[in-house]
């Protein structure tokens, strides 16, 4: 399930690592103390996009935020309503929640940069194989932990690099990550592609990181 936010003209410059400022929102939504904080994370978001292109949001952006949590968008909704204030000036318009009935696909596009580790190292598509193999067991790892260990192991997944891939340097609390912005496709059985749609892939998809889109 997913919210697309349409927001309003930016009233004040918005910073290249406003992703740090989204998670800080999303957290004043949900409210003090929420079950969400620290824990992983049952939902991704993407980045803004902004009408006028780049990162220019005088006229205003979109914003999309997953979950297949019913708790989360109650939580999330509830404190849109008492604060529509997103960052920048920028404030949510209109709100439209959809859910895909049918997922045809198994490739994937990212709406925000994939985040893999192998211990302290960051590991981009570049890395090839390990990639592929991180990029797997992370989502491997989300399924066994909500019950799908006997599927979890039918799973598999990898990059599908284009000319429009990159890696790029995201700054979150101070700390510099390398990141993919690289096409997935993931091999799954069609429960588990839901699952996988709505909680992104890699590290830290509740920061900002892993979005999917189609």
């Amino acid at each position: 399930m997913r919210l697309i936010l349409t927001l309003s003209p930016a009233t004040e410059r918005v910073p290249f690592s406003y992703q740090e400022l989204l998670l800080s929102r999303i957290h004043s939504w949900l409210g003090k103390d929420n079950q969400y904080h620290d824990a992983m994370s049952n939902y991704s978001f993407g980045w803004l996009t902004a009408k006028a292109g780049g990162m220019n949001f005088r006229k205003g952006g979109g914003w999309q935020i997953a979950s297949p949590s019913e708790d989360f968008f109650k939580r999330l909704l509830t404190g849109i309503e008492k604060d529509k204030q997103v960052i920048c000036g920028m404030r949510t318009t209109n709100i439209h929640k959809y859910s895909i009935a049918l997922l045809k696909t198994q490739h994937y596009k990212v709406g925000s940069p994939i985040l893999l580790k192998n211990q302290d190292k960051h590991v981009t598509y570049l890395d090839s194989d390990l990639a592929n193999e991180l990029l797997t067991q992370s989502i491997r790892h989300r399924l066994d932990k909500i019950g799908f260990e006997d599927i979890s192991n039918q799973v598999s997944a990898e990059f599908t690099p284009n000319k429009y891939s990159k890696t790029k340097l995201v700054t979150i609390n101070g700390i510099e990550n390398r990141c993919s912005f690289c096409d997935i496709k993931v091999f799954a059985p069609i429960e588990a592609q839901y699952f996988i749609y709505d909680v992104g892939v890699g590290t830290s998809t509740g920061c900002g990181f892993g979005f999917l889109t189609t």
